[in-house]
């Protein structure tokens, strides 16, 4: 995908970690081929989530019960019977 400049931040706002990845460039939304990617960002303690798609290849009901679900999945985090993180070597 090439290299691409930092983002532009707002005077005194410092990022600690971008993280890119790159992804095919193959979709087909005729036929129902296409990504839902994550695009994290935390900022004041908040966590944001967005999850572009292509509304071709997702019905809204669709992306509101995947919504849920990753929803569901972070606030599992935060309870106190949540398995431990586990570090990737």
């Amino acid at each position: 995908m090439g290299a691409t400049a930092a983002p532009r931040f707002p005077e005194g706002v410092e990022a600690t970690d971008v993280r890119l990845v790159p992804a095919r460039e193959s979709y087909f939304p005729q036929a129902g081929r296409s990504p839902v990617m994550a695009c994290v960002v935390s900022f004041d303690n908040r966590l944001a989530v967005e999850l572009p798609h292509h509304t071709a290849c997702f019905t809204p009901q669709y992306m509101r019960a995947f919504r849920d679900d990753v929803r569901t999945a972070l606030l599992a985090f935060t309870q106190d019977d949540a398995p431990a993180a586990v570090n990737a070597c």
